[in-house]
């Protein structure tokens, strides 16, 4: 391996993209170069990547020894299929090519929701069943890298959760309210299990991904399973024992959706000891 390996992480002043970031900086033999779409990041290579000739021109100028792809338009519904194409799709092509004709790796942060959102138990023999453009726009991602000929790792996350994570997980909207001594919400019975993996596990699955030169497609959670209630519950506990879940009525049934996790990474850190760390 290269003395000092430099790697490349789009979305860098995102969720995961932040955390990836953080870990690289502090580990000697990488240097890390971030991106953003935000010119807030001054240290950052502000850029659009769905400008495609700023794109190149970024990537030759960088010539990065590994991409680590966390730039993604994530939407459920159907409003911005184009940017969502544009974004989650054409551009993780891009750099497929690029890693190809250059001799590169290229990590792509893909999504277990290619599996369908009802999915009960998933792992690496499930059948693909895409339910949103979302879904489609990062499959449509996995296969044109796949048939790119290039190194690739497409690592096919579960749920992402922590305190600052995204509201379209209902978890980390729970979290951030009990953080702030408001009551969550449990939705429906509250006993649909999942295996949620937090943030920070999720950052050290990628680094251990370029320190071991992990390639192939590979899902990837968290390795405790626990309820909806059991989570909240837990949470409350620890933060304001005071505190009382809202239950809610879903016009949804909300089922179990465990993810098999990849036997290429080791286990994950427990629920109640990201707990400790964020509340």
């Amino acid at each position: 391996m290269k003395k000092n390996l430099k790697v490349l992480v789009t979305g860098a002043s995102g969720f995961l993209g932040s955390y990836i970031h953080k870990l690289l900086k502090v580990i000697t033999g990488y240097s890390c170069i971030p991106t953003s779409n935000s010119n807030k990041f001054k240290k950052y290579i502000n850029i659009d990547l769905t400008n495609y000739n700023q794109l190149l021109k970024m990537i030759y100028e960088v010539n990065p020894d590994v991409i680590v792809n966390c730039a993604a338009c994530v939407d459920f519904g159907n409003a911005v299929l184009s940017k969502q194409y544009d974004l989650n799709a054409v551009v993780p092509s891009i750099f497929a090519s690029w890693a190809k004709k250059n001799s590169k790796h290229l990590i792509q942060i893909s999504t277990a929701s290619i599996y369908g959102k009802y999915t009960e138990h998933i792992d690496e023999n499930s059948p693909v069943l895409i339910d949103s453009d979302y879904a489609k726009s990062k499959w449509l991602a996995d296969e044109m890298i796949k048939s790119s000929g290039c190194k690739f790792t497409i690592l096919r996350f579960g749920g992402i959760y922590g305190v600052n994570g995204p509201n379209h997980l209902r978890l980390n909207a729970n979290l951030k309210a009990i953080s702030n001594n408001e009551r969550p919400i449990i939705q429906s019975s509250g006993d649909a299990k999942r295996n949620y993996i937090h943030v920070n596990d999720a950052a050290n699955d990628i680094i251990n991904t370029i320190k071991r030169g992990i390639s192939g497609v590979h899902l990837l959670s968290g390795t405790e399973i626990l309820s909806f209630s059991e989570m909240i519950f837990q949470a409350c506990n620890h933060r304001n024992k005071n505190l009382l879940p809202i239950s809610a009525k879903s016009n949804d049934e909300i089922k179990d959706q465990i993810i098999k996790r990849s036997n290429d990474f080791g286990k994950t850190k427990s629920f109640n000891y990201w707990l400790k760390e964020e509340l």
